[in-house]
């Protein structure tokens, strides 16, 4: 289906301003106004043509385990409509999101990398309390509200974890070793989210499965735990509350606060009240070329002393 479709479908049903913005693999996504909603991001699936059942039940859960939880560090989902038998998830519009900011930037600083982690950390941990395992945790799904708040999204893959689920799907560059086969726990969220950290913190993307060594950085603790997340076997990894603890607690002495600059005003020179009359009489001199040697002496002497 073409994107002329998709446009014209959702102008049939109530939307205006229909642009499109996004695409994965397997989704288009578009921003509109809604009439209810206001501003709002539509998710639809890519191949339309070739929908069956399968797909309308991820989205409907999707939905579904949206509507189910609330936190300030995750998408809020609106709404589900079917437009011409195509589902189509209304949610929370965010304009950009890490996959963007790396490109552009490569990578974050120390205290860039904590303000938007310890976030997400705050969001998985709350999907955790609830056993949901969020299962596709990578760059593109990471978004920033106008306000530049990080919130996690597409919990399309997510499951509801009570010890161990199968793996729907997983984007290859972020699988976790469990998922190659179909096996997905909470501790499949704490190895991606190990991956997303060292490539925000190294502006590459790392991918463990093929072999190399993690990057090191800095500081080591951190380095320490990130390699801990990527145990091959998901009960040797830390859980994510355990993650959020220590790096809530360490960071504050590593992250340095740069104090304001100062800014001082640049001085002007001030002519001593003594020397006035003395420097309009050269300058009439200067004027006016009645002028000797003994005048230019003077003069550049008292220009020298302005210029201390």
């Amino acid at each position: 289906m073409l994107f002329g479709d998709f446009k014209r479908y959702l102008e049939e049903s109530g939307f205006s301003s229909v642009e499109f913005i996004a695409e994965s693999l397997r989704n288009v996504v578009f921003k509109a106004v809604h009439p209810s909603y206001g501003v709002v991001a539509i998710k639809m699936p890519k191949f339309a043509g070739t929908l069956d059942k399968r797909v309308i039940d991820l989205y409907r859960r999707e939905v579904n385990i949206c509507k189910s939880i609330s936190h300030p560090h995750i998408v809020i989902i609106r709404d589900l409509i079917i437009v011409k038998g195509i589902p189509a998830i209304i949610e929370e519009y965010c304009p950009n999101n890490l996959r963007k900011t790396l490109s552009k930037k490569r990578k974050l600083s120390l205290n860039e990398f904590f303000e938007v982690f310890i976030k997400i950390l705050k969001a998985v941990v709350y999907l955790h309390s609830q056993d949901i395992a969020h299962g596709d945790i990578k760059p593109e799904n990471i978004l920033f509200t106008e306000d530049g708040e990080p919130k996690l999204s597409d919990l399309e893959t997510a499951k509801i974890v009570l010890g161990q689920a199968s793996a729907s799907a997983f984007t290859m560059e972020y699988v976790a070793p469990e998922q190659l086969n179909r096996k997905m726990t909470l501790k499949t969220d704490v190895y991606q989210l190990a991956v997303v950290a060292y490539e925000m913190l190294t502006g590459k993307p790392y991918n463990p499965l093929s072999g190399e060594e993690p990057p090191e950085i800095e500081p080591e603790w951190l380095n320490k735990i990130l390699r801990k997340c990527l145990k091959r076997k998901p009960e040797e990894r830390p859980d994510v509350k355990q993650i959020y603890n220590v790096i809530r607690t360490k960071k504050s002495k590593v992250v340095k606060v740069e104090a304001p600059v100062e800014e001082k005003p640049i001085p002007t020179p001030e002519i001593k009240k003594e020397l006035t009359s003395e420097v309009k009489n050269i300058i009439e001199k200067l004027k006016t070329g009645n002028y000797d040697e003994v005048t230019i002496k003077r003069a550049i002497e008292i220009l020298k002393t302005h210029n201390k």
